[in-house]
């Protein structure tokens, strides 16, 4: 009972830190993106496209890893046990608690609630959270978080008060930045462009003396919207994409363990009850060849393999471009070509 309550604390404690790492690298790739608008002057890039990723990322993934930590530093056994019935006159009883007039069914709350037959947790809980569990119950965060878009305002199990109405307003700072996102920096950009210039006393457009000009810039901002409408759907859908793709790291450790398990059942554990040295040497042998070969090298590296795509994907196309100087090589025949002319 022991070992497989201690497998469900590391499989969820895994679990939740897969989602910690990687929102926290993916919020500070955004951050890095910001830091670049910061460098080269592109403060349209700051404010109308890295406030609303902030913005966004902060509204909803940001918000999880809070409500994480904030699970985790809560003493759930004090609230439910704050929530449960206990006979005054029981050895249980302790002489702190609050005493009631026992009108319901003779038990009561340690804060003096006298219990009834029917009575839910939500009745028994002094929190008044709201919800089903009222604050007395630990929540299902995963279900916390799909029921923000959801579900609004409805939370079945709140960690602390007020947390459907701070939630509201979390949904409505992320799709507020949505519209933000697509469309602020491609007419930002036009109007730049359709600045103004005097000629003969009068204020001309810059492309009145040429017909065609008009057609091509409208070109230009028609291109500008794809590009940032495309920037936007791969942001807005890969967060949710990307901090999925964290998961399988954990994954990965639940298949390891597994595989492990598996390993020292049939290789090494069988041949220890045949009660025969030739035996445990030939599956000791086979069990270290088995997990040096399975787990200590191809697992190892395909961890590796998939961090390192976590690390070129995930985290640097929050804020790498690529749109550098161009490389050119190294050649003898350019420079004296170049110095011929």
């Amino acid at each position: 009972m022991l070992l497989q309550t201690s497998f469900f604390f590391f499989n969820s404690f895994k679990m939740k830190m897969s989602v910690i790492f990687g929102i926290l690298q993916m919020f500070m790739g955004t951050c890095l993106r910001g830091l670049n608008a910061v460098y080269f002057g592109e403060k349209i890039d700051l404010f109308f496209e890295v406030f609303p990723m902030i913005v966004f990322s902060s509204s909803l993934f940001v918000y999880m890893v809070v409500l994480i930590f904030m699970k985790w530093t809560i003493n759930w056994n004090e609230r439910m046990l704050s929530a449960t019935c206990f006979d005054p006159t029981g050895d249980e009883w302790q002489s702190n608690w609050t005493m009631c007039d026992q009108s319901g069914n003779g038990y009561c709350t340690p804060w003096g609630y006298s219990c009834n037959d029917g009575d839910t947790t939500a009745d028994k809980c002094p929190l008044n959270y709201g919800g089903s569990g009222d604050g007395c119950q630990p929540p299902n965060l995963i279900t916390t978080l799909i029921n923000i878009a959801l579900a609004p305002g409805t939370v079945e199990e709140p960690i602390y008060a007020g947390q459907a109405y701070i939630q509201n307003i979390l949904l409505l700072c992320a799709v507020a930045s949505v519209p933000v996102l697509l469309l602020a920096k491609p007419f930002l950009i036009r109007q730049q462009t359709h600045t103004p210039i005097h000629h003969h006393d009068e204020e001309l457009p810059l492309y009145t003396d040429d017909h065609d000009r008009g057609d091509g810039e409208e070109h230009d901002f028609m291109e500008i919207l794809i590009h940032q409408g495309i920037e936007t759907i791969e942001f807005v859908l890969g967060m949710v994409s990307n901090t999925a793709s964290y998961l399988r790291l954990w994954a990965l450790s639940l298949a390891h363990s597994e595989l492990a398990t598996v390993f020292w059942e049939k290789c090494l554990l069988s041949t220890l009850n045949m009660n025969s040295f030739i035996y445990c040497y030939f599956g000791f042998a086979g069990f270290a060849f088995v997990t040096t070969g399975v787990l200590l090298m191809m697992d190892v590296l395909e961890c590796f393999l998939h961090a390192l795509r976590l690390h070129w994907v995930e985290f640097q196309q929050k804020f790498f471009k690529g749109d550098g100087i161009r490389f050119q090589p190294y050649c003898f025949k350019q420079f004296i070509r170049d110095a011929g002319n």
